[in-house]
C-alpha cells in the first residue's frame, strides 16, 4: 500500500518531467518499473488468499513469482547502468563491459530462479487452507548471488567520485 501511496503523491511531478519527455529508453524502464513491476507486485499480494483456484491457476501465479523478481532486477540494474554510463561520458568500452556483466548477471538469476521453481510443487489445501500453496520435498537454500550485480557499480561511482573532487578518504 505504501508503494501504492508513493505513486498517488507524487504522480503530478511524474507527469510534469516524465511524462513530457520522448520515449527513450530511460522513461522506457521509468514506466516498467513504476506501473507493470508494481501491478505485478500488486497482483502477487492480492490473489494469495483467493479461494479457490484451479492448479492451472497456481501454476500459472507461481510462474509469474518466479519472472517478478528477474523484471524488477532487470529494469534496476538498466538505470544503474544508464547512470554509471552517464557518470564517464558514455564510454564505449565501459557500456560493453556493463553489458556483459548484466548479461552474466540475469543468465545467472535465470539459472537460480529455474533451479528454485523446479524444487517447489503446487499444493492446494482447501479443507485447511485458501489459496495456492508451495513446498518442496527437499531443504532449499537458493543463494541470490547474482544480485551481487550492483556491487560493480558502487567502486565505479566512488572512484569518479573521488577523480572529480579530488578527495581522499
Amino acid at each position: 500500500m505504501l508503494l501504492v501511496y508513493d505513486h498517488v503523491i507524487t504522480l503530478d511531478k511524474e507527469i510534469e518531467w516524465i511524462w513530457t519527455l520522448r520515449w527513450r529508453l530511460p522513461k522506457i524502464i521509468f514506466v516498467f518499473n513504476r506501473y507493470v513491476i508494481t501491478a505485478l507486485l500488486l497482483i502477487q499480494s492480492i490473489s494469495k488468499p483467493i479461494f479457490p483456484l484451479s492448479v492451472h491457476v497456481c501454476n500459472f501465479y507461481f510462474y509469474l513469482t518466479l519472472c517478478q523478481p528477474l523484471l524488477n532486477f532487470g529494469a534496476a540494474e538498466l538505470l544503474i547502468i544508464i547512470r554509471v554510463c552517464s557518470l564517464y561520458g558514455n564510454r564505449k568500452l565501459l557500456i560493453w563491459c556493463l553489458r556483459g556483466v548484466l548479461c552474466l548477471a540475469l543468465i545467472a538469476a535465470i539459472v537460480v530462479e529455474i533451479l528454485f521453481g523446479r524444487a517447489y510443487r503446487i499444493a492446494l489445501y482447501y479443507e485447511f487452507l485458501p489459496g495456492c500453496w508451495t513446498w518442496s520435498p527437499t531443504a532449499t537454500t537458493v543463494t541470490q548471488w547474482p544480485m551481487w550485480f550492483a556491487t560493480i557499480h558502487i567502486p565505479i561511482i566512488i572512484i569518479k567520485y573521488i577523480n572529480i573532487t579530488g578527495s581522499h578518504f
